[in-house]
């Protein structure tokens, strides 16, 4: 269990040595408690080394917690705090990971349904 603990503290603080040390194959379809896999936290801090990583150690980029919630989602919640950039540069390498820009979380929103007028240039990146 200390092995997916330091994995989750990595991809919180983009700490790609500890996640790499860490991390075992079965860990790309681990989820936590709230049914968040590391992708999605990843995405959610906007650890962009660390989304590089996990998709290429085979996590899902459309993988989704109890609720829908996707990584484009929590990539997105990123998008309200102070590391805008990081976040879009997420974004872009979830959507070319092959994430779909169109999937639905329990409350039948996409991830346009939570994009602000503010970021309509992330929304217009994504629809091209």
């Amino acid at each position: 269990m200390d092995l997916i603990k330091n994995c989750y503290e990595a991809v919180k603080t983009n700490n790609i040595k500890q996640l790499d040390r860490n991390f075992e194959s079965y860990m790309a379809s681990y989820k936590d408690n709230s049914g968040r896999g590391l992708l999605s936290t990843a995405a959610y801090y906007s650890s962009y080394n660390c989304v590089v990583y996990l998709i290429n150690r085979g996590c899902d980029p459309c993988e989704f917690n109890q609720k829908g919630t996707t990584p484009l989602m929590y990539a997105k919640s990123a998008l309200d705090k102070d590391n805008f950039r990081d976040a879009q540069r997420v974004i872009h390498l979830l959507k070319q990971a092959g994430a779909n820009i169109f999937q639905k979380d329990t409350y039948d929103k996409t991830i346009f349904d939570y994009l602000d007028d503010a970021q309509s240039s992330v929304a217009a990146e994504l629809k091209s």
